[in-house]
């Protein structure tokens, strides 16, 4: 082989592995990324569950509103449900 064509296998095998290390940098990159949104995913979870309860908690107050407003109603007409 010629200088010349050892010297650009040379180059390419160089510019190869340097985009290999740039690839493996990259998805290492993306691994630490997917962690970050997987815990932050773990998190939204937790407090929707935490929103759910405190819902299911306060349910049995909000279905007695309507009564409490006919009753505030009635009372304030003065007339009385059966």
């Amino acid at each position: 082989m010629s200088t010349i064509t050892e010297n650009d296998l040379r180059d390419l095998k160089d510019l190869i592995n340097s985009r290999f290390d740039e690839l493996e940098k990259n998805q290492n990159e993306m691994k630490q990324r997917l962690g970050v949104v997987e815990t932050q995913l773990t998190d939204l979870r937790i407090n929707v569950g935490k929103i759910e309860s405190t819902l299911q908690a306060q349910q049995p107050l909000v279905q007695k509103i309507p009564d409490l407003a006919e009753k505030e109603e009635n009372e304030r007409t003065g007339s009385k449900s059966l």
